[in-house]
């Protein structure tokens, strides 16, 4: 699919189970997935630089959400800067940005309770 991104940039996302984005044919992003008894679980996503802030990776957690399920295994952002160490160090500020966005948009639900 083709979205327009913040600054006005035409990016192609697409996945069938990985998501990944592109501008120019260059690809910028990607949302990758690990496979954990049949489920889809979260292992990493990014965003180069130069195109972050602009909604791209909000619209790949569209995708992704549309994929896997709104539940899809993930660390939950509860857990960032709180008691479960894994989830302490898996994120980065933008990644759990990201996140919390996502949740508050109805994009994605948590899958953990808060802490």
């Amino acid at each position: 699919m083709t979205f327009i991104d913040t600054t006005g940039r035409s990016i192609e996302i697409e996945g069938d189970y990985n998501i990944q984005a592109f501008h120019n044919g260059q690809r910028i992003g990607c949302i990758e997935f690990d496979d954990k008894d049949g489920h889809a679980v979260l292992w990493g996503m990014n965003v180069d630089r130069a195109y972050q802030r602009s909604g791209i990776a909000t619209q790949m957690m569209r995708l992704a959400a549309e994929l896997h399920g709104k539940r899809f295994g993930k660390p939950s952002f509860n857990a960032v800067g709180g008691s479960h160490a894994s989830s302490d160090r898996y994120y980065t500020q933008e990644g759990a940005a990201l996140i919390r966005r996502c949740l508050r948009e109805d994009i994605l639900e948590d899958t953990e309770l808060h802490d």
